[in-house]
């Protein structure tokens, strides 16, 4: 607030605007990888490339994304509503959306016409857009207000997503794998480890609570894995290393767990 330099003042809108959008793009590209039904596969194809390379659902996420993101304000944030199901259609009819679209088209008058008046600034910046052909700049009030803006859009979509997808956490993943692999009969995850709920992630096992002690020797060769993995290269007693496989070698070696009654001597 106390920086008087155009050119800084001009950067940091460049910069808040950019991150703004990366936000929602970044909140698409993790969404879709983890519920890829959410693409409309009937208007999306598959290039031939996508294929040979092995990556075909990150290239189609990318396309989409790149597709949309070039389409008009509304459109782009209708997508962005529509496939995160957080039904804010409402934003449409405030003031931040009103003033988000000025807020953009002076970003791009900025980047390609250096300020000046144009017809696709008028046509673009909407119910608040500047109307005389002069005085259009960065200035700090401006800065700070714009910045006001995309931050309470950005906190709706925040609230709205952390409340539709509350389950979809790190700790709920592993919780869920663990009980399958280690039923409640066996010892539970609660009792295994502790969690930072707060920051998604699973801090140590829990050895005043841990029943490994009483498991069977295939529990405990499965137990070993698990922990092995989670503690890293230090606490190696399987001798056995899935990090250092490859996407390709993982799926030849759940092959090979799934036909392995085949390899017995007759």
């Amino acid at each position: 607030m106390q920086n008087q330099d155009s050119i800084i003042l001009e950067g940091l809108f460049v910069l808040a605007v950019a991150t703004f959008e990366n936000s929602l793009s970044e909140t698409l590209r993790i969404l879709l990888r983890n519920i890829p039904e959410k693409l409309d596969i009937k208007n999306e194809s598959v290039r031939k490339e996508d294929l040979i390379e092995g990556m075909p659902l990150e290239s189609v996420i990318e396309r989409v994304i790149a597709h949309k993101s070039y389409r008009n304000l509304k459109e782009y944030l209708s997508f962005f509503i529509k496939t995160t199901d957080t039904n804010v259609f409402e934003l449409f009819e405030t003031d931040d959306f009103f003033y988000l679209q000025e807020i953009k088209a002076r970003r791009n008058l900025l980047l390609h016409n250096n300020l000046t008046m144009n017809s696709i600034y008028k046509e673009t910046a909407g119910k608040f857009a500047h109307t005389e052909d002069n005085g259009l700049d960065i200035n700090q009030d401006y800065l700070y207000q714009s910045i006001l803006r995309l931050i309470s859009i950005l906190e709706l979509f925040i609230s709205k997503i952390e409340s539709k997808y509350k389950k979809f956490t790190k700790i709920n993943a592993v919780k869920n794998l663990f009980d399958y692999i280690f039923p409640s009969n066996l010892m539970t995850f609660e009792n295994e480890w502790k969690v930072d709920r707060k920051n998604d992630k699973i801090v140590s096992r829990n050895m005043q609570q841990s029943l490994a002690s009483g498991l069977s020797s295939s529990e405990k060769l499965f137990f070993d894995i698990w922990v092995d993995h989670f503690e890293g290269m230090g606490r190696i007693t399987t001798n056995i290393d899935f990090y250092s496989l490859d996407k390709i070698n993982r799926d030849k070696l759940g092959l090979l767990i799934s036909r392995i009654d085949l390899i017995r001597k007759q």
